[in-house]
């Protein structure tokens, strides 16, 4: 369990960090919208995945 937690983790700390990268850089208000979003739900897919390992 704990090998396929890592495996989807991996990913969305990718993400998640090149979400916030794009977000340092100028960016429309659009786009600054749509990277919020990016970075808020790959933290939230990210609780799931431990939550389904603590179970």
């Amino acid at each position: 369990m704990a090998q396929i937690a890592h495996d989807l983790k991996t990913p969305l700390t990718v993400i998640r960090g090149n979400a916030d990268l794009l977000m340092e850089k100028d960016c429309d208000e659009e786009s600054r919208e749509s990277l919020e979003a990016i970075v808020r739900n790959s933290e939230k897919i990210a609780m799931s995945v431990l939550d389904i390992l603590e179970k």
